[in-house]
């Protein structure tokens, strides 16, 4: 145990005898006051323009050639007051 508490003070020692450099804040302020320009590449929106009409056409392409595996879908009518008996409900006399 005395080992490792040596081992931590002779570190703290020596962290303690590093001599910081004397322009780092001077150089920190300077970058911090002086505006980032960012050069915006002109193929940037093309590149991004091309690739989103292509997605378009793709999933417009790939929906189009979609074909149900088979036509078996029938219509069907059905009359609700036949099944229901909707008649009874709305005789005059019954309310």
């Amino acid at each position: 145990m005395m080992n490792a508490e040596k081992n931590i003070q002779e570190f703290i020692n020596r962290e303690k005898q590093i001599q910081p450099n004397p322009f780092l804040s001077t150089r920190i302020m300077a970058r911090i006051e002086t505006p980032q320009v960012e050069t915006v590449s002109r193929w940037k929106p093309v590149v991004l323009t091309v690739s989103l009409l292509l997605a378009v056409v793709l999933g417009i392409g790939i929906g189009k050639s979609y074909r149900p595996a088979s036509d078996t879908t029938t219509g069907v009518s059905i009359n609700d007051s036949d099944i229901e008996g909707l008649a009874y409900f709305n005789m005059n006399g019954d309310e």
